[in-house]
């Protein structure tokens, strides 16, 4: 319920476009509060209350609240808040000096290029917000086309159609923009 009335509250302060707030939701990037990883274990913890069958109306009520506060933080075009909801948030940021040296065959030889497994995302979810809200749209879609294959109605089903809803709004603001 908490968090429900955070994002709310969120979405009632970016109710009309303002350059200055928006911008301000970009600071949020230390590991006590930061913003992309708290909306991704959101995404994270929906997800896995929803695949169990174990969500409730308010689960879906904080799910279409945080992705309009998504929503109205790309509103306006801004691109480069759509650039940081679509940055790799797992990516760590190596200090030099906390980095182990390592003792490597220096020469030149020409190895075989084998392939960079650096940047390949091992965990199976996705690394940014924009990932997150399309992998969400292709599990509620799934799941609401198999209930349609054994229920002659999709009633009882409102929050959910709020919710796709939602995420199509949202995922047109994260991409759309002047150009």
């Amino acid at each position: 319920a908490m968090r429900l009335e955070a994002f709310t509250l969120g979405c009632r302060i970016l109710r009309d476009p303002n350059p200055n707030l928006q911008e301000a939701y970009k600071g949020h990037t230390e590991a006590q509060m930061h913003l992309q990883k708290a909306m991704g274990y959101q995404f994270s913890s929906f997800q896995s209350c929803y695949r169990k069958a174990v969500y409730t109306d308010n689960d879906v009520d904080m799910m279409a609240g945080m992705l309009k506060l998504i929503q109205q933080l790309c509103e306006g075009h801004k691109a480069d808040l759509q650039e940081f909801l679509g940055e790799d948030y797992t990516a760590e940021v190596l200090n030099i000096f906390s980095k182990k040296q390592t003792y490597d065959d220096d020469d030149d030889d020409n190895k075989k290029d084998e392939p960079d497994d650096d940047d390949e995302d091992t965990s199976g979810e996705p690394n940014n917000i924009v990932q997150w809200t399309s992998q969400m749209i292709k599990m509620i879609l799934s799941s609401m086309r198999s209930a349609q294959d054994w229920q002659a109605s999709m009633e009882g089903r409102e929050k959910q159609y709020i919710l796709v809803q939602q995420l199509f709004e949202t995922a047109a603001e994260l991409i759309q923009g002047p150009n």
